[in-house]
C-alpha cells in the first residue's frame, strides 16, 4: 500500500513538474496523476485478490470467509493498539460488557479499567444492552 501512494505521489510530483502557470493545465495533470493512482490501485486490488483465490484453490483455506477471518485474527496479534481500539468502540456502544472487553483485549478487569480510564471512557455498572433487552422481554412474559 506505501508502496502505491509513494508511486501516486511521484505521478503527482512529476505532473506538477511541467505546471506552466496555468491552472487549467495543472487540473489536468492533477486529474491524470489522480486517475493513473487509482489504475495502479485496481490493479494491486486485483492481485490481492488473486492471492486470496490462490490460497482458496490450493486448499490452504476452505473459503474466502476463513481466509477474512484469519487475516483479521493476524492483524489484530500485530496491531494490540487496534485490538484494544475496537474493543473500547464496542464497550462505549454497550455491545460487550468489561469483563468481554478485557477478555477480547487480553488483560485483565484491572488493566481494562485503567485502559478504558485512561481513554476517558466512563466505567459502566449493570447490563450491555442486549442484556437490558433480553431483561425487559422476560420481564414482560411474568
Amino acid at each position: 500500500m506505501l508502496a502505491v501512494l509513494a508511486r501516486a505521489a511521484g505521478l503527482l510530483f512529476f505532473a506538477s513538474g511541467f505546471v506552466t502557470g496555468d491552472i487549467a493545465e495543472a487540473k489536468g495533470f492533477i486529474m491524470g496523476a489522480i486517475i493513473m493512482f487509482h489504475i495502479v490501485m485496481t490493479m494491486e486490488a486485483n492481485i490481492v485478490l488473486k492471492q486470496v483465490n490462490a490460497l482458496i484453490e490450493g486448499g490452504y483455506y476452505p473459503n474466502k470467509a476463513e481466509f477474512v477471518e484469519d487475516a483479521i485474527s493476524a492483524f489484530f496479534e500485530l496491531r494490540k493498539d487496534m485490538k484494544i481500539a475496537s474493543v473500547i468502540e464496542l464497550y462505549k456502544k454497550e455491545e460487550i460488557s468489561i469483563s468481554k472487553a478485557a477478555e477480547l483485549a487480553g488483560l485483565d478487569m484491572e488493566e481494562m479499567k485503567r485502559v478504558l480510564v485512561g481513554e476517558g471512557v466512563g466505567i459502566k455498572r449493570g447490563f450491555t444492552k442486549d442484556r437490558r433487552t433480553a431483561a425487559s422481554e422476560l420481564s414482560g412474559m411474568v
